[in-house]
């Protein structure tokens, strides 16, 4: 009996540890804990507190975008699903919530862009160089996040 006990509190510890453990971050997640080791990374490399301050801001604005981005993305697509799963749905309406996922993607792609320029008149070329790992982990993170939809 007593072996049966401790067998059973054995089990009851180890599936807890197991459901702790198996507790995954959303892509969502990962993507903003990404952005907050650029944001780390550049109050560690840029000396000049008001470029480190505009560093900062752009780096935001860029994880507002994809944020943004991917919660449209994401409306989007369920639209989409409810309307192939409505046999009286029209292909037009289909096409059109296509063409708004497209319109998206292009927007996100153009702030983007105009926040990495903006971005690179801010650092000097080392401090781009040493922040430049963090900033690509961050947004392949944002690319996964969108992808995961």
């Amino acid at each position: 009996m007593h072996k049966l006990v401790s067998a059973v509190f054995a089990l009851s510890i180890a599936l807890s540890v197991a459901g702790c453990a198996s507790k995954k971050q959303s892509p969502l997640d990962k993507m903003d804990a990404a952005f907050d080791d650029v944001r780390a990374e550049v109050q560690s490399v840029v000396t000049d507190p008001e470029r480190a301050a505009q560093a900062d801001e752009l780096i935001h604005q860029l994880q507002q975008t994809y944020t943004s981005t991917t919660k449209s993305i994401q409306l989007r697509k369920d639209r989409l699903r409810e309307l192939d799963e409505d046999y009286d749905a029209s292909r037009t309406d289909m096409e059109e919530q296509l063409e708004l996922i497209l319109t998206d993607l292009q927007a996100n792609q153009q702030t983007v862009l105009k926040i990495s320029d903006e971005m690179f008149s801010v650092l000097n070329d080392e401090e781009r160089a040493e922040i430049g790992k963090a900033r690509s982990k961050a947004l392949n993170a944002a690319v996964a996040a969108m992808d995961a939809i």
